[in-house]
């Protein structure tokens, strides 16, 4: 019964990690009419991008009515001057970033098998765009198809090997569901050698340790994982994680 009771909580930490808080979260409403909610995570003059459910969703500015009730002009004057350093600051190619929102469009709906083509083709359009590798991972994981998350995350970290740490994560999460377990602790073990500072490859650690019942290795990566979570204020985690550590063996 503990056992069961864990593997919940640790699944829950993991819907955690896939599916960001909306503690923080800004009502953007398009011209359209529609209104989205989710965490602002980037703004430029030309964009603006939001995590929903996970899932980065980009919108220009010239969509936007408001923000939090805000009004947005289009673009401020001296914002309207081209860029003397380059013709776009765009991240990605516009056509694959457009095809990237139609997948998030797609995915918040829970139609996660239609979003998967535009995601494919967002890669197809421009090879960088790691939103479109992490979106196209974690809908194969809704699918339940773990297997296939864990070769798009390996593809994303060689064509964006800035974001290995995030992948890596995502790499382990996929095998404790697969309760492949050293593989999990491989797969975390490189996330935090790329990026030490993030709570959840240690959960991952935790889970999967717990599982093989190394229970002092369970305890000290789920207390190494309260810690930053706490540092960080990552609220969505913290109760979870006590949980997780309250199940353990003494």
């Amino acid at each position: 019964m503990q056992n069961k009771e864990f593997i919940i909580i640790t699944i829950l930490l993991a819907i955690a990690f896939f599916l960001p808080s909306f503690i923080f979260a800004e009502t953007i409403v398009l011209k359209s009419g529609k209104t989205v909610e989710g965490k602002l995570i980037e703004k430029t003059d030309k964009y603006i991008k939001i995590d929903f459910q996970g899932v980065p969703l980009t919108y220009f500015l010239d969509e936007i009515e408001s923000i939090d009730g805000i009004k947005q002009a289009l673009v401020a004057e001296k914002e309207r001057e081209p860029s003397a350093k380059s013709p776009s600051d765009l991240p990605y190619s516009k056509e694959s970033m457009e095809q990237g929102q139609k997948g998030a469009e797609y995915f918040k709906q829970g139609n996660f098998k239609e979003a998967i083509p535009y995601f494919q083709q967002a890669i197809q359009l421009d090879p960088n765009n790691f939103t479109a590798y992490w979106s196209l991972g974690i809908s194969y994981n809704s699918l339940g198809d773990h297997k296939q998350a864990i070769k798009i995350y390996e593809k994303g970290i060689k064509s964006a090997p800035k974001y290995s740490a995030l992948f890596y994560t995502g790499i382990a999460g996929e095998y404790n569901q697969l309760q492949e377990y050293n593989k999990a602790i491989d797969a975390a073990s490189d996330s935090i050698k790329h990026k030490p500072g993030n709570p959840q490859p240690y959960m991952m650690l935790g889970q999967a340790y717990y599982m093989l019942k190394d229970y002092k290795q369970a305890r000290e990566n789920l207390n190494k994982a309260l810690e930053l979570a706490n540092e960080q204020k990552e609220f969505q985690l913290i109760e979870g994680i006590k949980s997780a550590i309250s199940k353990i063996p003494n």
